[in-house]
């Protein structure tokens, strides 16, 4: 029911929200089918919960030009049902793009089809559309199961930052969909046997897809999966960090899951909410919360909370060293 009344209040956010138009501005509107290439629908399933990241692209035709488009979007479904927050890119080949944060939900009808309603803010873009502001909506169905093809009607509302007077209008460095706090501290009585100290965690580079947008690249965004190993418990496991993050001058915040997989089978899986900054040399750091949402095998029924801290040297494929501090009640 919590999940139901979460999509009802987003659609009735988008419905309530009608964006300003502008004598300088430009608006966009297409439909497309999306799909997903193999090995960019990294979610799981665990237990009745579909939750992770995904890569989804088109290639459609805007006022007579060809463009691809790219949703990358963090997860968290419950049955089929339930919101999601990510990113949304266009691309011309003449070199304009506009990149955009994208907040919305998805409910799954009886039928096995799928709705989704969905907002956009424009963050910024290059080219052309260097320091463009505006909003948008998204509306999406799909016939068939999660990761297959989805269509998308999409509206655009673009304009000029120096034609704005809306301060509402300037986009936030905060992209917490699935949070609308982001803890700056977190404290837990933690418990020795429930840390994982280090953790290295690797991304391939076919699964990280980041944007840097504007003149001094201020905005950047993205999202993929990274893996590690560790012990926990004295068994050896598998962690798994997946989800979407935002920078703004350096600062940002990361929307997320952390995966834990056991030898045995059992899977406990984390919502991840942090802060994030990066430092001039390309090193970045996390600090945040997890929540305990799901766990199966004998990890079945454990619920509770922890930390994740991580840093990254300022080298390319360098790993980000996390440690997970983690008690289960």
């Amino acid at each position: 029911m919590k999940i139901k009344a979460l999509i009802v209040l987003i659609v009735t956010h988008l419905t309530l929200w009608a964006g300003p138009k502008s004598k300088e501005g430009q608006h966009l509107a297409f439909t497309t089918i999306l799909s997903a290439a193999p090995g960019e629908l990294l979610f799981r399933s665990v237990d009745g919960i579909q939750a992770g990241f995904a890569r989804l692209t088109s290639e459609v035709a805007i006022a007579g030009e060809p463009v691809h488009m790219e949703l990358l979007a963090s997860l968290e479904y419950h049955d089929g049902t339930g919101p999601f927050t990510g990113y949304i890119t266009l691309s011309w080949l003449d070199g304009r793009l506009l990149g955009m944060r994208y907040l919305g939900g998805a409910v799954r009808h009886a039928d096995g089809s799928t709705s989704v309603e969905g907002t956009l803010t424009i963050l910024g873009g290059d080219g052309a559309y260097t320091g463009a502001i505006g909003r948008g909506g998204v509306h999406g169905f799909r016939s068939g199961v999660l990761g297959d093809p989805v269509r998308y009607s999409v509206d655009i509302d673009i304009r000029s930052n120096r034609h704005s007077n809306a301060a509402d209008e300037l986009p936030s460095s905060n992209n917490a969909a699935l949070s609308p706090e982001i803890p700056s501290a977190v404290r837990v009585n933690h418990r020795p046997a429930d840390q994982l100290l280090d953790v290295p965690l690797l991304g391939s580079t076919s699964q990280q897809f980041f944007r840097d947008l504007g003149l001094d690249h201020e905005v950047r965004y993205g999202g993929g999966r990274r893996l590690g190993a560790s012990h926990w418990r004295g068994q050896s496991i598998v962690v798994e960090l997946q989800g979407v993050e935002e920078y703004r001058d350096a600062i940002g915040s990361f929307t997320g899951f952390v995966i834990l997989d056991l030898p045995d089978g059992s899977v406990l899986l984390c919502r991840c909410w942090a802060r994030s900054s990066r430092d001039a040399n390309g090193g970045s750091q996390l600090w945040g919360r997890l929540d305990v949402i799901q766990g199966t095998g004998a990890m079945a029924g454990a619920r509770g909370q922890g930390s994740f801290d991580a840093s990254q040297m300022g080298v390319a494929g360098a790993p980000l060293l996390a440690n997970v501090t983690l008690a289960l009640k």
